[in-house]
């Protein structure tokens, strides 16, 4: 079974200005990450990959920031070789500049890693065989990298818990390369959809379009005033037949044509700050019947709008109290959550309480019971099964 693919598309930014689409023929990699508050808006300084080149650059072309694997011409054929880098040549060191930095973090923090769909998304008839999710993305991270860090020693084999190959890098997420909300402005009926439902005003370096995006929780226990290397790694195959779901074959669709895609950036940790913490806050659910819209309660008595799916829960707007807001501006949107701490059920002695489940979860899903409490963190994220209904707080 082939394990490896991934092409996409980058538009060049256009300044305040809608971009007519172009056929796919540039590709995507992480333009920026962004630091997520606890409000589940961007804030700071925007951080880059290692190595960064600007599109504004004169003679800028995408192989300055791309890195395709297989490469294209490769005599031996589609095929990944045990020599080969996981990074692109400007990118096997931590090369950074004034202009374009390492993003700065805490432990624990959760982060937006950015990029241009280029029509992947929005245009999926130019490309009628790749997955219907346009791809997945696996992101990684070690604090003890490689310089000529090899790709088959990383992808799919650093696992969640540290544990999988050498052992030295853990697997942090994986994502729809289509977060669900991101277009490039066109005339396809994705991108008209969207236009409309998410709609953003031209400001650079987006322009009127807007860019896809990765969120993730990293790692609580980084050291601090230390760097913390990430890895981004998009698996864009071609199938024997247009609706594969995803990457990964299965019954009646094979891959003929392996394609990645990688960006390899460092972050740089420093203290937490008590301003920089997440907040919480408790909800209960009020009933738990599937497919209902229901209000719950948090503890401070603001109001919480949740959703259901199949049984599942996914909270999808949380009111913080006032005295927990950090940073940014909501702009009307709704921030997503995740479940981060212990869900449990009142006992029948008052005030206390029992655990019933754990999850720390990043999908923010759980199938829940009435009477059931628990606790919620804000954060983006894009479920899979509820990918649509979402509405996240960007700061464009």
């Amino acid at each position: 079974m082939k394990q490896f693919t991934t092409q996409s598309g980058l538009t060049a930014a256009t300044l305040l200005l809608s971009v007519a689409v172009q056929p796919v023929l540039a590709h995507s990699w992480v333009e920026q990450l962004m630091l997520i508050a606890a409000n589940g808006t961007m804030t700071g300084a925007a951080g880059y990959i290692r190595g960064y080149v600007s599109r504004a650059v004169a003679g800028f072309s995408d192989d300055m920031d791309v890195y395709l694997l297989p490469p294209n011409g490769r005599s031996t054929g589609e095929t990944i070789l045990a020599t080969d880098p996981l990074c692109h040549p400007s990118q096997r060191s931590s090369k950074y500049s004034t202009d374009f930095p390492m993003l700065s973090v805490s432990s624990g923090d959760y982060i937006a890693m950015r990029y241009q769909e280029n029509g992947h998304v929005s245009l999926p008839d130019v490309n009628p065989t790749k997955p219907l999710n346009r791809g997945t993305v696996y992101i990684y991270g070690t604090a003890e990298p490689e310089s000529e860090e090899l790709f088959l020693d990383v992808f799919q084999k650093w696992t969640a818990d540290g544990t999988g190959g050498n052992g030295r890098g853990r697997l942090l997420a994986t994502r729809n390369y289509d977060d669900g909300q991101c277009y490039q402005v066109n005339s396809g009926a994705i991108s008209t959809k969207r236009q409309t439902e998410f709609k953003k005003e031209a400001e650079s370096p987006q322009g009127t379009d807007l860019w896809c995006q990765n969120d993730i929780q990293l790692p609580t226990d980084l050291a601090a005033n230390s760097k913390y290397t990430l890895y981004w790694v998009w698996s864009w195959p071609t199938f024997n037949q247009a609706g594969s779901p995803t990457d990964i074959e299965s019954p009646g669709f094979n891959i003929t044509t392996l394609q990645y895609y990688t960006s390899c950036m460092d972050v740089s940790v420093v203290a937490s700050s008590s301003s920089k913490k997440q907040a919480t806050a408790t909800v209960t659910v009020t009933e738990a019947a599937a497919g209902t819209t229901r209000a719950a309660t948090t503890k401070s008595g603001r109001k919480t709008r949740t959703m259901t799916t199949d049984n599942t829960i996914f909270v999808t707007q949380t009111v913080q109290p006032s005295s927990t807001s950090t940073g940014g501006k909501a702009n009307g949107a709704a921030a997503t959550t995740a479940v981060t701490a212990s869900a449990s059920t009142k006992s029948s002695a008052a005030g206390s309480s029992k655990t019933i489940a754990t999850t720390t979860t990043s999908a923010a899903e759980f199938v829940p019971t009435p009477g059931q409490t628990f606790s919620v963190q804000p954060f983006l994220n894009v479920s899979t099964t509820a990918a649509t209904t979402f509405k996240r707080v960007r700061r464009h």
